[in-house]
């Protein structure tokens, strides 16, 4: 059966997302990117960030712009520390190592790590006086230098019944040291002393990140809301409360003598100079916070979800964004896989469904938008009477497919089940709707509903920038096409729907229809072939990358997925005329949420422990992870397909893929737009 989507869009121009040029050999102006960041810290040439993929960054004026540094790896890095102005430590996953000794403008590999722990991801490195420091990770690992990390030993504890993930490492000028674990236990090891003691945590929560205030004052934070509290240097503890249970993963001792803990979703809680309880503060930004500094004149700077940044003038600023191009880092992903053209392009060789009842492949899609904004020019499409009215909307849409007219085989919009917004919690992540489909929404939920809509990924693909649009989509059966246009019964229901305005009197508009189809290309470039006599937009094109070969019998989970990881790094270091989505992305995502959201887990590896089927759904084929990215070509842009293979051909000669089953093909899409006269 063919489908095709209507969009009922509310429609501004959409939003044209950055594109980063990342892994960089030397130097350069950082770009907007997907990159995630896990640590922050001060060093010889400034502040530094480090993250996923290899991915080090550097600001010599107070976080305003970002310049790229070679790290030589392409492992997420966890963790950042500066012995001295010149000497720093950088640790990461599968064994990663890193110093430099000019100040952080070059790094190199460090040997620190044993035959019997080559592999394991590293969470943090820290360092206090004699010379000592710490390096600490998954499966228990404490290693341990005294002569500032010339050589590390591993030590060992007694540890629990099972394996646990050391998760930060903090060492006070009195010699005490202390480890935070993900089992909810406090390794502490006193002055003069090998043996590590264990403290147990309340609730067995994840620990994830301490602070050092001073006097052997320390704060220990983790999952859920848990921050505890020592007078004593960790013999004993008290937990601290909060009026937010998020997930805590950063956080710093200010310059006026406030404490301040950053955590998922973009939540703040700040506690001030003699006050008992953490607060939240009144200005959020929109993605987790993983690292948390206070920069000169008390700026914060900060990097996450959303990659680096700093607030100024109660918001959050990000490298790369602006009122035009609102998202960066992980947030990115999330609007590109929110794009109607991604989703059907996914949809058509990959979807469970239709694998399920032996449908084959399809290579063509098409869907109507509609246009509509708010009537009055002081409201906007979240002005509660607008967003209600559009509700009776998609309400007047789900009826008709209730009831079989129009063709109609499914609904979605900001009430539909489909759009959910994700945030990370335990182990598996919950998924919260949108908007309530219970009742209807007030002014007091605005604030909210912004908030859940940009962390969602949404805006410019369901919501516009500037909420004057929206959209609603409408599956439908194409079989009712006519002479490739949009078919003529939902043309009329449209019509007479608009015909009905004066009557009803909705708070909003219906502007126009727009058809849309995409099209799979069979030896024909873009460019060269033709395209509708109608069509009202530039042409765009889409690009699969896929393996030829997807046998499910020689297919590796975990080798597609670590090729997918690879590629990504290829292409990110290349000139795209347009954007990248790998799979390796959404499988770095569901790392996190199977480590409490703890963000350090943000990495393409440990494919084998930790890959859900759920979370890749629509890149399955034949149960094999294919295709392994998509590049969403801009608007008019013709020549990539020649520059993609040429990369490719490059990618497939380094990795040695030629000829075997996992060599590379592309597949081209084009996209085209052509307006529905409703009069």
């Amino acid at each position: 059966m063919k489908k095709t989507l209507i969009l009922l869009a509310i429609v501004s121009a959409p939003v044209v997302l950055g594109f980063l040029v990342p892994g960089m050999a030397g130097s350069g102006q950082e770009t907007p990117s997907q990159r995630v960041f896990t640590g922050l810290a001060f060093g010889g040439e400034g502040v530094f960030a480090v993250g996923e993929a290899g991915a080090i960054r550097v600001s010599d004026n107070n976080a305003d712009s970002w310049q790229v540094v070679s790290s030589g790896v392409e492992h997420t890095l966890t963790a950042i520390e500066f012995v001295t102005d010149k000497q720093g430590w950088v640790t990461g996953h599968n064994g990663i190592v890193l110093q430099t000794l000019n100040g952080g403008r070059s790094w190199q590999p460090v040997q620190v790590a044993g035959e019997d722990h080559p592999n394991l991801a590293l969470m943090d490195v820290t360092f206090g006086k004699d010379q000592q420091g710490l390096i600490v990770g998954e499966d228990n690992l404490i290693l341990a230098t005294r002569d500032g990390g010339d050589s590390w030993s591993r030590e060992v504890y007694k540890a629990g019944r099972f394996s646990s993930i050391h998760n930060a490492a903090l060492l006070l000028d009195s010699g005490h040291a202390l480890i935070a674990t993900s089992a909810g236990e406090m390794l502490v090891r006193l002055p003069g002393e090998h043996e590590w003691n264990r403290v147990h945590g309340p609730g067995r929560k994840a620990l994830l990140g301490m602070i050092d205030l001073g006097s052997g004052r320390i704060l220990a934070f983790g999952s859920h809301g848990l921050i505890l509290e020592t007078a004593d240097a960790g013999a004993t503890w008290n937990e601290v409360k909060a009026t937010s249970s998020a997930n805590y993963l950063a956080g710093a001792h200010l310059g006026d003598g406030s404490v301040l803990l950053v955590g998922s979703e973009g939540m703040v809680v700040r506690r001030h100079a003699g006050e008992a309880m953490f607060l939240q503060d009144e200005h959020l930004p929109p993605g987790t916070l993983t690292g948390v500094v206070e920069g000169q004149n008390g700026r914060l700077l900060v990097t996450g979800a959303q990659g680096t940044g700093f607030l100024a003038d109660n918001d959050y600023h990000f490298a790369g964004t602006d009122k035009a191009n609102p998202y960066t880092g992980y947030l990115l992903t999330r609007a590109l896989l929110h794009r109607p053209e991604v989703v059907q392009l996914l949809e058509l060789n990959t979807s469970s469904f239709r694998r399920s009842f032996g449908d084959a492949p399809k290579d063509q899609a098409s869907w109507v938008s509609v246009s509509v904004s708010a009537r009055s020019e002081a409201d906007d499409v979240l002005t509660p009477a607008v967003f209600n009215d559009i509700h009776q909307l998609h309400k007047a849409l789900a009826e008709q497919r209730l009831q079989g007219k129009l063709g109609l085989l499914g609904v979605m919009s900001l009430w539909s089940e489909d759009q959910t917004h994700i945030v990370l919690d335990r182990s598996t992540g919950t998924h919260h709707p949108v908007v309530s489909r219970s009742r209807d929404y007030s002014d007091e939920e605005r604030p909210y509903l912004e908030k859940r809509i940009f962390q969602s990924g949404l805006v410019g693909n369901v919501v516009s920038e500037d909420f004057r649009s929206m959209t609603l989509q409408a599956e439908v059966d194409l079989s009712e096409e006519v002479n490739g246009n949009a078919p003529s019964a939902l043309v009329s229901f449209f019509k007479d729907y608009q015909n009905s305005f004066d009557a009803q009197s909705p708070a909003y508009t219906v502007d126009k229809l727009e058809y849309v189809s995409l099209q799979k290309l069979y030896g024909t470039l873009p460019g060269a072939e033709t395209g509708s006599e109608h069509q009202d937009t530039p042409t765009q094109y889409l690009y699969e990358i896929a393996l030829k070969t997807a046998d499910s019998q020689r297919c590796s989970t975990e080798e597609a997925l670590r090729l997918s990881a690879d590629l990504e790094n290829h292409l990110s270091g290349e000139s795209l005329d347009g954007e990248l989505l790998s799979v390796a992305k959404l499988f770095k995502y569901n790392q996190v949420a199977r480590h409490d959201g703890n963000w350090k887990w943000f990495s393409a590896d440990g494919y084998q422990q930790w890959y859900s089927r759920g979370v890749h759904l629509f890149w399955e084929r034949s149960s094999c992870v294919n295709p392994l990215a998509l590049v969403i070509g801009k608007h008019g842009a013709k020549d990539a397909p020649g520059r993609i293979s040429e990369m490719l051909g490059q990618f497939e000669e380094a990795k040695a893929l030629a000829e075997t089953d996992k060599s590379l093909n592309l597949n081209v899409y084009r996209l085209d737009r052509t307006a529905v006269t409703m009069h």
